[in-house]
């Protein structure tokens, strides 16, 4: 590399041809953004996908240390992505335009392992990995939490607003329904 280039990032020197991953093992990987689109995660990428001509939009982790849970809101008109390293942030995107709309911080240590809208859309509930394992309600449209609070003491895999009541949460993990 040139003197010159030295101050560039990475992506300003590269370009992503294609991605070809899939995290299969990775619970909640895949989620419908619309009839030809579907969001998933590879890696440090979110990748939105055109069913029906095969193009692929890609997100690349804000912080660089991953992505760790994405979920698309009711209203299908934006999808949050929670992302992995120390102090991660929540990226709420706009969709289609794919811009970033709001972000949401300090809701755990390490990384988020699921997210979960309420039926309205009003509030995101995510959960963070060890060692923290919070639990954390947002008003995410004001960018506030509304509620913290240890989940658990071990890996908790999903987060679910009652379809029924908004103020009602469930999450599984390890050993534990609750």
């Amino acid at each position: 590399m040139h003197q010159e280039n030295d101050d560039k990032k990475l992506s300003d020197l590269l370009t992503l041809y294609h991605s070809f991953g899939y995290e299969c093992k990775k619970r909640c990987n895949l989620e419908v953004l619309s009839s030809k689109h579907i969001l998933f995660i590879s890696g440090n990428v979110c990748q939105v996908i055109d069913l029906k001509n095969r193009e692929q939009q890609q997100l690349y982790s804000v912080g660089g240390g991953g992505i760790g849970a994405i979920k698309v809101h009711p209203s299908r008109e934006y999808f949050a992505v929670g992302e992995k390293g120390y102090n991660p942030s929540i990226f709420i995107y706009n969709y289609p335009t794919l811009k970033c709309y709001k972000v949401l911080r300090e809701g755990t240590t390490m990384a988020y392992t699921n997210l979960d809208f309420s039926v309205s859309g009003k509030l995101l509930a995510s959960v963070g990995s060890a060692p923290d394992y919070m639990l954390t309600i947002w008003d995410w449209r004001e960018e506030v939490t509304i509620l913290r609070s240890k989940a658990f003491a071990q890996d908790i895999f999903r987060v679910a607003f009652s379809l029924e009541d908004e103020g009602r949460l469930c999450t599984s993990g390890v050993g534990h329904i609750k």
